[in-house]
Order: C-alpha cells, then structure tokens, then sequence
C-alpha cells in the first residue's frame, strides 16, 4: 500500500518509503526517474536529501506532492512536516509541531503518538500521574485543581486522566480506583525533545511561580557559577546524569508512603561562551 504520510514523523522518510512504494509497483521506477520528475538535475540531489546531508527547498515541495500524488491535506502536512524536519531552533519545532499535531487530528483523529506528544509537552500529565500514587489521592478534579495551585481547568485534568489511562501510565484497579502502572512512554527523537524543550520551559516558569511562595519553607535552591574546560562540561553532563540515576536506585530500594509530589529541575549551560562561540558536544 502507498505509504500514509500521516504517519511519518520524518519527510526524508516518507520520500523513502515512497520511493521503495513506486518501484515495486512499477519496476521501471527508479531513484533517477523520480529526481527527475521533481526537477532535480541528478539523482545523486535526492540521496542527498533523504540522507539528510541536504535540505529540501521550498521550491520544490510543490513539484514532490504533484509527483507523490498528495491531496489538498496531505501536501500541507508535507510542507509543514519538512518546515519541522529543517527548523533550526526549538521554538520553531515547537510552532510546527503544533501545527502536524493538529492537522493529524483533523484527518485521523487522535492516535496514541498524539497522546504522547501531549503527555510530554503538558507539565501536568507527569505530575497527576505522581499524585495518583499518593495514599490520599482523590481523583475529583476539583482536589486535584488545589494541588496543581489551580494552573489547569477541571476538563483539562479530566482529559489527562484519559489520555493517562489510554498509555497504560496508570490504571483502574478490581474496584475501579486509580494505580499507577509500570509503563514506558517513548516516540520519535525529535518529536520527543521539541516536546521536552516545551516541557522543561513550562516547569522553570511554573517553578517561579511556586518558588516565590514557598521559598525557604522546605525548598533546596543552590547554583554554582564556575569555569570549565569543554572536557569537564561533558564529564560535569554524566556526573548530572548518574545523579538522577541515584536519586531514582534510591527510591527504588528506599520504599516509603509517598506524602508529597516534588520537582528535581538541574540546569547546566554556558552562561559565558567561549573563544569558538560556545561549548561543542
């Protein structure tokens, strides 16, 4: 079958897939046949472009969902989705992937990369899922509202509750009350951190917020202004790493009665750039 873009994170895929589609239906297709038909010079341009090594110009989308034979709705999900592909700074992802996010559920409605595009760009899909494990849990979305400081709506948090349950992060017991279950949530890389971008914005912001009233009454703040070599900002990167590895054995192996949901935030970034401009990875 012809390769749905709706599904496809990725427009280099999707070429790819296309391209592998059209020659086993027609075996006279080939990779030359098709960069000509989208006016490329050579076919070396459109490897080029699926390997990633090349962009896609703007000038040629047209002529690409003319030759891949897009609907209305489909060319405009490939243009967006090469946008996303070839964004260059998170808030753009963010922008474009809002935007596939929405057409995608217009057209097929929502489907479970959807739901985790939300549970990773929506800080309070992970905090009610840590609520669910408190002993004194109430679903009512009115309790649940005082807990999140009353930042989200009734229906909002009646929506995560749904979507929760429809990623199997938690579940309804034999008398119907709600446990958190052993479940990982992952999707695509890039999907993924333009989501968790968003997510780590919204929790320094609602940090401001909830630091500025609780400030000093049970609450760690530190920060460390230092100079570093770009060896010790990578060995400093793992150490961060191992850190919250720990913190996770810990609980693991320290089991106690939850009373409270908390947030660890760690930032490590070059305030300063260096002679080259910046700190490489």
């Amino acid at each position: 079958m012809k390769p749905n873009i709706f599904e496809y994170s990725n427009y280099r895929e999707y070429i790819k897939a296309f391209c592998l589609y059209s020659k086993e239906i027609k075996s006279k297709v080939s990779n030359r046949y098709f960069a000509q038909k989208v006016g490329f010079s050579s076919s070396g341009l459109l490897t080029m472009i699926t390997n990633g090594q090349r962009n896609l110009s703007k000038d040629y989308l047209p002529k690409f969902a003319e030759v891949m034979g897009l609907s209305k709705r489909e060319k405009q999900y490939f243009e967006i989705l090469v946008s996303f592909n070839q964004a260059d700074n998170p808030e753009a992802k963010r922008y474009y992937l809002e935007l596939l996010h929405n057409l995608k559920k217009e057209k097929i409605g929502t489907v479970l990369k959807d739901d985790q595009f939300e549970y990773f760009s929506n800080w309070y899909y992970a905090v009610i899922r840590e609520l669910v494990a408190l002993p004194h849990f109430n679903e009512d979305p009115n309790w649940i509202r005082k807990q999140l400081h009353n930042k989200v709506t009734s229906g909002e948090i009646k929506e995560a509750i749904e979507k929760l349950l429809r990623l199997g992060l938690i579940v309804r017991d034999e008398s119907g009350t709600l446990r958190q279950n052993e479940a990982n949530i992952s999707t695509e890389d890039e999907v993924a951190s333009t989501a968790l971008y968003s997510f780590h914005q919204q929790m320094m912001s609602f940090a401001k917020e909830v630091l500025a009233k609780t400030y000093g009454a049970g609450t760690k703040i530190s920060g460390i202004t230092l100079p570093v070599s770009k060896r010790q900002f990578k060995d400093i990167k793992e150490m961060i790493n191992n850190f919250e590895h720990e913190v996770m054995r810990y609980l693991a192996q320290n089991p106690d009665v939850p009373e409270s949901v908390s947030q660890i935030n760690i930032q490590f970034f070059p305030i300063a750039a260096d002679s080259d401009g910046g700190i490489d990875e």
